[in-house]
C-alpha cells in the first residue's frame, strides 16, 4: 500500500471513530435526557453533565474568510437540584480535565458557583482527540465525553 493510500485508510478509520464516538450517546439516549447523579453528601443534591456541541473541531486559522463549518468550542452544563427536584443556587462546581490532557485544552473558568440551578464553563483544546471532562458536586462526579477533530479531517475521501 503506498504511503497516500495508507494515510487516506488512517484518515477514514479516525473519521469513521469519531462519528461513531459522538453518535453513541444519541443512540443511547443520553443525550436527550440528562441523567442525574446519586445525591450528593452531605447536602443530597442531585445532578446532571452535558456538553453541548460534541463534536467540535479545531479553530481554523488558514479559513481565509470561509467561515467554520463546525463550532470550535463545547459548553458544558451542570444542572443542579434539590432533593424535591428544584434548582440550587450557590453550589460549587469543580470542572476537570484528565493530567493528559491539561496540556492541549481548556476549561473557563474551572471552578463556577450555580445561579437557577446551573453552572457553565467553555472546553477549548488544541489537538484532535476524544476527551472525558470530569464535573464535580459536593462528593459526586460526572463525566462527559468531547469529541475534538480537524478542520482538514471533512468528510472521508475530502482530505490528502
Amino acid at each position: 500500500m503506498s504511503q497516500k493510500a495508507s494515510h487516506k485508510a488512517y484518515e477514514l478509520k479516525r473519521f469513521v471513530i469519531l462519528i461513531l464516538l459522538a453518535l453513541s450517546p444519541m443512540v443511547a439516549g443520553i443525550a436527550c435526557a440528562p441523567t442525574f447523579t446519586e445525591p450528593t453528601a452531605p447536602s443530597g443534591y442531585r445532578f446532571s453533565l452535558q456538553a453541548y456541541p460534541s463534536p467540535i473541531q479545531l479553530p481554523s486559522h488558514l479559513s481565509f474568510g470561509n467561515p467554520q463549518a463546525y463550532p470550535t468550542e463545547s459548553t458544558l452544563t451542570v444542572t443542579v437540584r434539590n432533593a424535591q427536584g428544584q434548582p440550587v443556587d450557590g453550589v460549587p462546581v469543580l470542572f476537570s480535565l484528565p493530567s493528559d490532557w491539561t496540556a492541549y485544552a481548556s476549561l473557563t473558568p474551572p471552578r463556577v458557583v450555580t445561579q437557577n440551578g446551573k453552572a457553565e464553563a467553555v472546553f477549548q483544546a488544541t489537538t484532535t482527540g476524544a476527551v472525558a471532562v470530569t464535573a464535580q458536586v459536593e462528593n459526586q462526579t460526572r463525566e462527559v465525553f468531547v469529541i475534538i477533530h480537524s478542520p482538514s479531517s471533512g468528510p472521508p475521501g475530502s482530505g490528502p
